[in-house]
């Protein structure tokens, strides 16, 4: 049987593999800055035959582009091969616009692809400079053939329409009391339902802002009426954290709102 590692690198290598093989691909690794996330980002740049390249350390008041510096160094030869529009599109400093800019990107690292499959990692997404981040989520959304991008950001919510893989053992510690209380709950049903939840903790004086609370923060996924972790990770966490009193808190308020 293939454990949880072995997937999650199966999946984090899938873009530069993908991108190996004359196609585009491209994957968000969110969770906490550490060795968890880069673990992984690390694990996909090593994919034998595709070149690597990362973006600069993650700087929200840097120029447009500064964090794209170090790729458009790399693809330098490439670039002077694109219109001239596009290569001023992509000038550090430079605000060209953010379709304009997400268009150069992608065509800047389609020429480049030609000489080999590439994959851009970049790590800190949610904390680059607003122009190099929209044109990196510009090209995730449509990858050009050849060429496979690695995200790397705290939060799920961070590079909307692209696939997403949780990283690291969540911090269940830092979720917010109502949260908590809601991902307990969840964790001692074997199948959760919004109604069961939404009863339960009303029965703890809590309303419908504590499970809201806990999907928007990426911990649980609401599909219609079915509440799911959003990882596996989630729920050993939330096991592992949660407790006596706020299990039996839990449980209390499970068996007061029980259906007949």
């Amino acid at each position: 049987m293939v454990d949880g590692r072995d997937e999650d690198l199966a999946r984090v290598r899938a873009p530069a593999e993908a991108a190996a093989r004359g196609r585009g691909g491209a994957l968000l690794v969110h969770g906490r800055p550490g060795p968890g996330r880069a673990a992984l980002l690390d694990a996909a740049a090593a994919v034998p035959g595709v070149r690597a390249l990362r973006t600069a350390a993650p700087d929200p008041a840097a120029p447009p582009f500064a964090a794209l510096a170090p790729v458009l160094t790399a693809l330098a030869g490439a670039r002077d091969r694109l219109p001239a529009s596009q290569a001023r599109a992509l000038a550090v400093g430079t605000d060209a616009g953010r379709l304009a800019a997400g268009a150069a990107l992608r065509a800047l690292l389609g020429a480049a692809a030609a000489d080999g499959p590439l994959l851009v990692v970049a790590d800190g997404l949610d904390r680059l400079d607003a122009a190099s981040r929209d044109a990196l989520l510009f090209v995730a959304r449509r990858p050009p053939a050849g060429v496979g991008l690695l995200l790397g950001a705290g939060r799920p919510g961070a590079a909307p329409g692209i696939a997403a893989l949780a990283a690291g053992a969540p911090d269940v510690a830092a979720a917010a009391p109502a949260a908590r209380r809601a991902l307990v709950a969840a964790a001692a049903l074997e199948d959760a339902t919004v109604g069961r939840l939404l009863a339960a903790l009303a029965a703890q004086g809590l309303d419908a802002a504590a499970l809201d609370e806990a999907e928007r923060a990426g911990w649980l996924r609401i599909d219609g009426e079915r509440v799911a972790f959003a990882h596996p990770r989630v729920r050993a966490a939330v096991d592992r954290a949660a407790g006596a009193d706020e299990r039996a808190a839990a449980h209390r308020a499970l068996a007061a709102t029980a259906p007949d």
